[in-house]
């Protein structure tokens, strides 16, 4: 599968995606990988509602991701994948896909988490996913829109002394 950009966003698909990194990266297809939204889930229905007419939105599970990493369409594609946890981006890692960096869009905040940048919030388990993702020589690029200057996230938690 051929893949302009891995994308961990909580938000999934909204405005920045469909108006920004859709149009500078010229994305076609965009493929949402969750266990957790279905096609009767409000969230689901609201991201087809956003999606403009010329864009293909595909959201899948786990497993229809793994059937889709090796189905030669998908190889001539622009493909955006987008998960709402480092753990999916992981998985997705972990099962094939490769990338060489990862867009970290949000990550919201919960109970537990600390925010490590005004948009990113992360746990201990999040930190360790990040480790693994470091070491595996992924870069961990932290950007809400493409024209945001990136910034290391390796660097931001090295910074707060968290790795």
């Amino acid at each position: 599968m051929s893949v302009k950009l891995l994308r961990i966003d909580s938000r999934l698909v909204h405005g920045q995606v469909t108006t920004n990194w859709v149009k500078s990266l010229n994305i076609t297809n965009v493929l949402v990988v969750s266990n957790k939204i279905t096609k009767e889930s409000l969230q689901y229905k609201m991201m087809q509602s956003i999606v403009p007419y010329w864009l293909n939105l595909t959201i899948v599970n786990y497993k229809k991701f793994k059937i889709l990493l090796s189905d030669s369409k998908f190889q001539k594609l622009q493909i955006m994948v987008i998960v709402d946890s480092v753990a999916d981006a992981c998985y997705l890692i972990q099962s094939g896909l490769e990338v060489n960096s990862v867009n970290i869009g949000s990550l919201k905040f919960t109970p537990g988490k600390q925010m490590v940048t005004d948009a990113i919030a992360i746990d201990e388990n999040d930190i360790d996913l990040f480790k693994w993702l470091h070491f595996k020589g992924i870069k961990l690029d932290v950007r809400k829109v493409s024209q945001n200057k990136s910034k290391d996230l390796w660097k931001v938690l090295k910074d707060k002394q968290l790795v």
